[in-house]
């Protein structure tokens, strides 16, 4: 037994033997390649210290002159440096120069000229430039050099340029208007180019400034335009008359449907006019009301058409039709509101009212078609959802009255019989005295 323990012991031994000359082994192999992998690494990745230093940014970071240790903080802010674009990314240099001087003699550019600026920044951003050069703002620039239209520093900033993500951002969606308005509302900007600079401030006072401003509580803000959704982005343009109904029809399909249907699509077609922004305004926008149908204010019926022509009796109708349903609406939402005091379930009236109140909302794209027979389709569906609710309203009343008779006279029964046994038992109470 003891003869067994000893052998089984030597050949475990031999085992493990073995077993580290093989891991030895391919140390040994693995060693060189390893090696080789490290000195590959070290020729193709730059030295640490290259990638730490960077003259522009320690001698400007260092420097005594205000204006450029500001360019270097602002860039440290900026999508560019999260993107790792550099100093001399835009403006060339040496950014390993031991020596100031040295780091603006290799290729250095420095600040741009005011209409070399696109091309500057267009040598990484190709799409937007060649978008910017479609623009009225290039043309501008182009003809006017220094003195001409936006270029990208105007919009998107000098060297603190945020994602358009970013609220901060001078081209965040919310903060468009605001950023537009920086030129366009400057009266000394404008002047060289005979242009209003009242467009923010009407802009702020109509019905997509008021969503956008979050005026309109129940509407989302970044469902209003801003001015790019509009005029364009990089390709910036001033809209004519028959560009505007194209660019409304981006967001009010249904009303764009409608209005190439009728006889202003056509006379905008032949003469120019009228388009969306001769009865809704122009950067004040407006929701105008029944009443437009039936006024002679500028942007109303009468400004165009006679009293007496064949077109404005087809505005008084359609403005009749839309008084009638807005008369609809309000009695049907009143009698809900009325047989909720009760403790009905009103859920079938409510979806009713959702149908009638959405065929409603309709009414106003289906008007710019100037259809009468289309628009009566509509009065004629809201009208039979109305009459639908009328009538569960006045079932739902008939069984209240219905019950408070039936109330009425168990009450009157019950107080006849308390009546009757108490006047028995009075009697009975004689008969036994």
């Amino acid at each position: 037994m003891g003869i067994y323990f000893v052998k089984k012991t030597e050949a475990r031994g031999k085992k493990q033997e073995a077993r580290s000359q093989k891991q030895e082994s391919l140390a040994s192999c693995l060693l060189p390649l390893a090696s080789c992998f490290l000195l590959l690494a070290s020729c193709l990745l730059p030295p640490v210290a290259a990638w730490a230093e960077d003259t522009c940014i320690s001698c400007h970071r260092e420097s005594a002159e205000e204006r450029v240790k500001v360019s270097i903080s602002e860039w440290e802010k900026s999508i560019h440096k999260i993107e790792k674009v550099k100093c001399h990314d835009c403006h060339g240099g040496d950014p390993e120069s031991k020596e100031g001087s040295g780091a603006h003699k290799v290729n250095f550019i420095g600040k741009p000229a005011r209409a070399d600026i696109p091309k500057f920044c267009g040598r990484c951003h190709i799409r937007p430039l060649n978008d910017y050069r479609k623009s009225k703002h290039e043309r501008l620039l182009s003809v006017k050099k220094e003195d001409g239209g936006a270029t990208c520093i105007d919009c998107h900033g000098y060297h603190r340029i945020k994602t358009k993500k970013d609220t901060e951002s001078l081209t965040y969606y919310l903060n468009v208007p605001q950023t537009c308005s920086r030129c366009h509302s400057d009266p000394a900007r404008m002047k060289p180019f005979d242009m209003p600079t009242n467009q923010f401030e009407l802009y702020e006072k109509g019905t997509h400034g008021a969503i956008l401003y979050g005026k309109v509580q129940e509407v989302s803000r970044t469902s209003a335009p801003n001015c790019a959704v509009c005029h364009g982005h990089h390709d910036s343009m001033i809209s004519t008359h028959q560009d505007i109904p194209r660019i409304c029809g981006k967001c009010h399909l249904s009303t764009f449907d409608n209005f190439k249907e009728g006889l202003h699509f056509d006379a905008l077609k032949k003469s120019g006019e009228p388009s969306c922004a001769y009865c809704h305004g122009n950067h004040k926008v407006i929701r105008p009301k029944g009443e437009v149908f039936a006024g002679f204010k500028k942007g109303e019926c009468g400004e165009c058409h006679e009293k007496s022509s064949e077109e404005f009796k087809v505005g008084l109708n359609i403005q009749g039709s839309i008084e009638r349903l807005e008369s609809l609406r309000r009695e049907a939402k009143n009698s809900i509101e009325d047989v909720k005091k009760y403790g009905r379930n009103t859920a079938d009236l409510e979806q009713l009212y959702t149908e009638l109140n959405a065929n409603i909302l309709m009414i106003a794209p289906a008007s710019h078609s100037l259809d009468l027979d289309g628009i009566n389709k509509y009065v004629d569906k809201i009208s039979t959802i109305s009459e639908d609710i009328k009538r569960k309203v006045d079932e739902f009343k008939m069984e209240i009255r219905h019950r408070y008779v039936v109330y009425v006279i168990s009450m009157i029964i019950i107080l006849t019989a308390v009546i009757i046994l108490f006047t028995q038992l009075l009697i009975y109470k004689k008969s036994e005295a």
